[in-house]
C-alpha cells in the first residue's frame, strides 16, 4: 500500500467515530424541538390546559338555559390527564359539603379538551350523603388564558336515587 492511501485511511479512521456519533444523535437532537418553546410561544395543544384554573360554573335549566345560580371553584389540570377540583357548595340555609373533586382530562384537538370528575357529598355532620358525576367539553381561546365549557352531572344521592340531569356552563380563567 503506498503512503498516499495510508493516509486517507488513517484520515477515514479518524473521521468515523464522529460521523456515527452525529449519526445517532441528529434524530434526537431534531426530534427534541426548541426548549420550553411552549413557555415562549403560547399555550398549544394538549399543554393549553395544563396548569391552575379559576372557574365560574353556571348551573343551568337544561331546557331553557335559564340561570338557575353559580358556584366558583378552582380546577388544576395535571400533566398527564389528572384534574383536581374544589369548589363552594350550598346555600346559608341549605349548606352541602363536599370532598376535593378527582378526574381525568384528555385533548380532543383543535383547542378542544374533555373532563370528568367525581366528589363525594357530605352532611353537615361529615357523613356520607352521595356524589357527583361531572362531564365538560371545553375551547381554551387562542391567548390559552381563558376557556368557555358546557357540560353536564347528575347527583347520586346516598339513598340509591340519581337526580334529573343538570346542565352547566363554565367560564374559566388561567390562574396559574
Amino acid at each position: 500500500m503506498n503512503t498516499n492511501a495510508l493516509q486517507h485511511r488513517h484520515a477515514a479512521i479518524k473521521v468515523l467515530p464522529g460521523l456515527i456519533a452525529a449519526a445517532l444523535l441528529c434524530p434526537l437532537a431534531a426530534s427534541a424541538g426548541p426548549a420550553d418553546a411552549s413557555d415562549h410561544q403560547g399555550a398549544r395543544g394538549a399543554k393549553a390546559l395544563e396548569g391552575t384554573w379559576d372557574i365560574t360554573a353556571t348551573i343551568r335549566d337544561c331546557v331553557t338555559g335559564a340561570e338557575i345560580r353559580s358556584i366558583p371553584r378552582m380546577i388544576t389540570f395535571a400533566k398527564g390527564g389528572t384534574l383536581f377540583e374544589s369548589a363552594a357548595g350550598g346555600t346559608a340555609l341549605f349548606p352541602v359539603t363536599r370532598a376535593v373533586g378527582h378526574g381525568a382530562w384528555e385533548y380532543r384537538g383543535q383547542h378542544t379538551f374533555a373532563y370528568s370528575l367525581k366528589f363525594m357529598r357530605l352532611t353537615s355532620f361529615g357523613g356520607p350523603d352521595g356524589f357527583i358525576q361531572e362531564s365538560r367539553m371545553l375551547q381554551v381561546d387562542s391567548s390559552g388564558d381563558s376557556f368557555a365549557a358546557d357540560g353536564t352531572s347528575h347527583i347520586f344521592f346516598a339513598n340509591g336515587t340519581v337526580s334529573p340531569l343538570i346542565c352547566t356552563s363554565e367560564a374559566g380563567t388561567r390562574l396559574f
